[in-house]
């Protein structure tokens, strides 16, 4: 009988024992592929209907949502939805309170891509890295908005994640083609965007990321695009032609932006400010816009526009200042720097219609808050304000005239500003502006090719309404006045006075004002005579101290003062001074001058035409006055030497023929009255100045009559008939 090995023996047994754990570990694994082949196949048909589901559960069947199509793949980790569809569930919203209703709206998904998810990590409910999502042609449209909601009552979005996982890294978010609009019932609200794109970067839906200041909503970088928007809302439409943004960049740029009320500027006004606005281009540099959106405040390095046309319709209640509108949108708005390139304003609803043009406007540090609201060191909110502008006109003294400039520079750190070719012309000839008033208005017209304050006070303009400026310069300046004696007077008081600043609303303090080279051309026609008579002011330098209705500055024994020197006719040099305390309310003030050498010739372009008299011979060697006047009269004296003076008084100009029997004897008469040299005999003959006041024209017209009245008695016309000849 053999001999049976217990190895031998025992090898069989081994063998069938290794080969049942293989079996089994085999069947295992086939179970498990199997498994796992049936749930791929499985997982797509079962996933779907859950989403729907969900959808409905978590929104307590106020939405609806139907996926036309979608696929997984468990090996590239991806998941692509097509055609998905979200509807409002009316009658389910209907029947929900409205504290808790969602927004009813219609949403629309052409494909959904969400790939690279990392499975294992998904299994742990660790944070699961995602490689990119996109979703592309997505279109929403709202017909309402989430009811306010406490900002203490909201759960962030990390901690609403499903699964309870730790959180999401998403490498790329990316939307294209978003299309919405808003266009709620029962209102005239709307807005729509016609496209766009919004790129995402590094998105980290997690406490850290939440926690992570350099990240804006999880994300650590984000571009947007949009082509297209619009916005009807505070009885404005808003059209956005297109909008760039980068978080990276901190860069925001607006391209064709148009602001256009919904009644027209030509409309009566209303309590609200209509605005008119084309912005081609627009560009926030270094813009904090986690600052913005978490602390609701708008900080950035530059704010720049370019092109600006802005034409306004201001309401007719004074608005609140620009810190308190902004108040309940944004607590601060910080620029470093405001610029603003070639802009044009127009300001329809205001009698002047102001229009400028050519605007560029530099502002440093500018802060918009209560605090800088009142800082002494800022102007409107900024440090320094630096603006140029190009043409303006705008409309003054109820339309009848139009004042422009075609340039002008201020900047007000340096209390500087500078005007070039400053003009105000009548709308209207002579007699037809004194036709619409009704009575003898002034046709001014003034030309200033230069202007240059200093030391201008900008703050004590803009906060306490004061007239603040350390010198005013003038230079080749005209001044032009015609008059109509045909109307009647002006029933109103002349503003044209020296006491008038003494009695202004407002203070006024211009310590210095120079006038140099300029030009004064005057003319008016007699009642009788289609001529006017003219006479003019050549080489006119004044310069005046102490222009202010300060009490601290102006007194009897600190008045203002003032001196001039002119050519009269551009023949005859005269010189004079005033001294007038403008607080006075007499109004008194004196007048002193002296006049040179020249032909008595030269004043007849003057007394023909408004007086008929005509000066044949005469010269003057000197003519010396002081003058004294107040609001109801003038006093003083004139020296004059002359020599060889003969006069004619000429009939009214009826026909060419100015002279008849009865000027003639009149002519003669007044020949015999007069002094046809002074002194004669070797003694100096002065006149006496009188003349009553009228308190409806100008002082220069009070001036006017004080010397002629002076002079007309000085040649030897009785005093009484020099003052009624002069009146």
């Amino acid at each position: 009988m053999p001999v049976i090995s217990p190895v031998s023996a025992s090898a069989p047994v081994a063998t069938s024992s290794a080969w049942r754990w293989w079996q089994w570990v085999l069947l295992l694994l086939a179970v498990v592929v199997a498994a796992a082949a049936v749930a791929v196949l499985m997982l797509d048909t079962w996933l779907r209907p859950l989403l729907e589901k969900q959808v409905a559960t978590q929104s307590k069947g106020q939405y609806e949502v139907r996926i036309g199509s979608l696929q997984t793949s468990l090996g590239a980790g991806s998941i692509q939805l097509r055609n998905v569809r979200l509807r409002s569930n009316a009658a389910q919203q209907a029947a929900t309170d409205s504290a808790a209703r969602l927004p009813e709206m219609r949403l629309d998904i052409g494909q959904l891509d969400i790939r690279g998810i990392g499975l294992w990590q998904l299994l742990r409910r660790a944070v699961v890295p995602i490689d990119y999502v996109g979703v592309d042609s997505l279109n929403v449209r709202l017909t309402s908005l989430l009811p306010p909601s406490d900002a203490s009552d909201t759960v962030a979005l990390h901690e609403r994640l499903p699964l309870k996982l730790a959180g999401l890294q998403l490498n790329q978010v990316v939307l294209q083609r978003l299309q919405g609009s808003y266009h709620p019932r029962r209102s005239s609200d709307s807005a729509s965007l016609r496209q766009l794109d919004v790129r995402l970067h590094d998105v980290l839906v997690s406490a850290a990321g939440a926690a992570d200041r350099h990240r804006l909503g999880y994300a650590n970088g984000i571009d947007i695009a949009l082509l297209g928007g619009r916005v009807a809302a505070f009885k404005h439409c808003l059209n956005l032609g297109g909008m760039r943004f980068s978080l990276r960049k901190h860069r925001l740029q607006l391209d064709s932006l148009l602001v256009q009320p919904r009644l027209p500027l030509s409309e009566p006004q209303t309590t609200y400010a209509r605005i008119d606005l084309l912005l081609p281009h627009m560009d926030v540099a270094g813009l904090h816009i986690r600052r913005l959106l978490r602390r609701h405040r708008l900080k950035a390095d530059t704010l720049r526009m370019v092109l600006p046309r802005l034409a306004l319709d201001p309401p007719t209640i004074t608005p609140e200042p620009l810190h308190e509108l902004i108040k309940p949108w944004l607590g601060q708005i910080a620029l470093g720097y405001l610029v603003l390139k070639k802009g044009s304003l127009y300001v329809a609803g205001l009698r002047q219609k102001p229009n400028v043009q050519d605007i560029n406007i530099l502002a440093n540090d500018l802060c918009i808050d209560s605090a800088s609201a009142g800082a002494p060191e800022r102007l409107y909110y900024a440090r320094n304000w630096l603006v140029d502008t190009g043409p303006a006109t705008a409309l003054l003294d109820g339309r009848y005239y139009r004042v422009a400039y075609q340039q002008v520079h201020l900047e007000t750190r340096k209390q500087s500003l500078h005007l070039r070719n400053l003009r105000l012309q009548p709308k209207f000839s002579t007699a037809e502006l004194s036709r619409r008033k009704g009575y003898q208005a002034p046709n001014v017209t003034l030309l200033v090719p230069d202007l240059d304050m200093q030391g201008f006070n900008f703050s004590a303009l803009t906060r306490r309404q004061q007239l603040l400026v350390r010198q005013v310069q003038l230079r080749n300046a005209l001044l032009q006045t015609r008059g109509d004696g045909r109307f009647p007077l002006n029933p109103k008081r002349s503003v044209a006075t020296p006491d008038m600043i003494g009695r202004l609303p407002f203070r006024v303090d211009i310590r210095r004002l120079d006038i140099r080279n300029g030009t004064f051309y005057s003319q008016y026609r007699a009642p009788l005579n289609p001529t006017p008579g003219r006479f003019t002011f050549t080489q006119f330098d004044i310069s005046l101290r102490n222009i202010s209705n300060d009490p601290r500055r102006m007194s009897r024994t600190s008045p203002a003062t003032g001196y001039a020197t002119a050519l009269l006719q551009n023949r005859c040099r005269i010189t004079a001074r005033l001294v007038a305390n403008l607080r006075d309310p007499s109004g008194y003030h004196r007048l002193t001058g002296q006049l040179g050498a020249a032909s008595l010739h030269i004043l007849n372009p003057m007394t023909v035409e408004s007086t008929n008299l005509l000066f044949k011979s005469g010269e003057v060697q000197s003519i010396r006055f002081q003058m004294g006047l107040n609001r109801r009269r003038s006093w003083g004296t004139v020296w004059a030497q002359y020599s060889d003076l003969k006069v004619a008084i000429l009939a009214a100009p009826t026909n060419d023929n100015r002279k008849n029997i009865k000027t003639r004897l009149l002519t003669g008469v007044v020949n015999l009255v007069v002094r046809n040299e002074n002194p004669r005999g070797g003694e100096l003959k002065p006149g006496t100045i009188n003349s009553d006041r009228n308190l409806n024209t100008s002082v220069f017209t009070i001036w006017q009559h004080g010397l002629t009245s002076g002079l007309l008695h000085s040649v030897g016309v009785p005093a009484k008939m020099a003052k009624n000849l002069s009146e």
